[in-house]
């Protein structure tokens, strides 16, 4: 998207606006929205969806357009999504929308139906691990490898769930889930704080599913893994396990929605599939 809108910006300046402007982050008539540093659940804000009005008040200062990528729409909260739907309903002359998804299941229909969708090749672990460097946070190359086994997400999920120690949550998860122990169970989800904090919900739901995933997709597994494939599948086979996770997703969502006990949810989810 940053090349697209490089292509736009550029092509339409002068060549001595083009040397002041190469970073395109400082071009005037360029605006990159993604999610709020300080929001703890990675969130686009409604406060910076109010920073697209701003923009768009003023006019264009080198070319005729203006350029404004959001990465990505997922990360909208419902009052952004609702102030990003009224930009778009009465979308202004001359702005171009670079809106990226990574699931376009969630964007709302009425966000949807005002875009022209194009779909783009999925990054090579390769060009992941690129972006990542490109972030300067300190990963080292076997934990950017070990995360895109587990997560074979975009680049700022990655990063995201390396930055929130998913590794290390990851292990501990398969560890639970081949010796299931209670005590253990609740000692670990109390140190998570699931309960006031959404964004540690979102992950360890997450991992629980890329988990499953992995078993049921049955392909370059761990021992640790190929050790608790053994064991589901001698209770499950693996068209039940698909279903199981399906429904845990559906739950988890329900679960967060309804301010429901998380603890709770996790545990029995744990203790009804062993």
């Amino acid at each position: 998207c940053r090349k697209i809108a490089s292509d736009i910006l550029y092509n339409q300046a002068e060549a001595k606006n083009r040397a002041a402007f190469s970073d395109l982050n400082n071009h005037p008539d360029f605006l990159n929205i993604i999610p709020d540093p300080e929001s703890k659940r990675q969130e686009i804000t409604v406060k910076q969806a109010r920073e697209i009005t701003k923009f768009l008040s003023l006019n264009a200062n080198i070319g005729t357009y203006r350029v404004i990528i959001i990465n990505s729409i997922d990360n909208l909260n419902l009052n952004a999504a609702n102030a990003l739907l009224k930009i778009l309903e009465e979308p202004p002359n001359d702005t171009i929308f670079l809106i990226i998804s990574h699931n376009n299941k969630k964007i709302l229909a009425t966000i949807k139906s005002r875009c022209c969708e194009i779909r783009l090749p999925k990054l090579t672990n390769s060009e992941i691990k690129d972006n990542i460097k490109a972030m300067n946070i300190e990963f080292t190359e076997s934990q950017i490898t070990e995360i895109l086994e587990i997560c074979p997400y975009h680049p700022t999920q990655a990063a995201h769930l390396l930055k929130n120690d998913a590794l290390e949550i990851y292990k501990k998860l398969l560890d639970l889930n081949l010796n299931l122990d209670l005590k253990e169970l609740q000692k670990f989800l109390d140190s998570q704080k699931l309960k006031t904090n959404t964004d540690k919900f979102d992950i360890l739901s997450l991992l629980i599913n890329q988990l499953f995933y992995r078993i049921i997709k049955a392909k370059n597994l761990s021992k640790s893994e190929q050790k608790l494939s053994n064991k589901l599948t001698k209770k499950h086979s693996f068209v039940e396990l698909v279903g199981i996770i399906s429904q845990f997703n559906d739950k988890a969502q329900n679960c967060k929605q309804a301010n429901l006990d998380r603890n709770y949810f996790i545990t029995n989810f744990l203790i009804n599939l062993h």
